[in-house]
């Protein structure tokens, strides 16, 4: 895919996998906004962009806020013209426990923010 010059969203953009495919496509020419959870997160994520932070922005966004997901796509598309592609990196884990033991709250977290 050629990603130079195009916008990319990319969930879960603050740690682990979503920094490293934040900070990959920024090498390789893409804008990038990055959405995490975690505005400590993102902000460790612009640290380690370095000079190429000038094609990133960053989105404190809790994925399962449906009011906040409805509004970023604009908020991306005023910091950096457009959207060319969304990668879905965002996800969370429940406790290693049996099913039975889950809480339904558990439950409904983790599938509202892994889909």
């Amino acid at each position: 895919m050629k990603i130079k010059n195009k916008t990319i969203v990319v969930t879960g953009g603050g740690n682990g996998i979503g920094r490293e495919l934040v900070l990959a496509l920024l090498k390789d020419g893409a804008r990038v906004a990055a959405v995490d959870i975690s505005e400590k997160g993102l902000q460790e994520t612009q640290n380690l962009a370095g000079e190429l932070s000038k094609n990133l922005s960053s989105h404190v966004v809790d994925i399962i806020d449906k009011p906040a997901v409805i509004s970023l796509p604009e908020k991306v598309v005023a910091i950096h013209g457009q959207v060319d592609g969304l990668i879905n990196n965002a996800g969370i884990i429940q406790p290693f426990v049996k099913i039975n033991d889950l809480e339904y709250e558990t439950i409904e977290r983790v599938m509202n923010v892994n889909f």
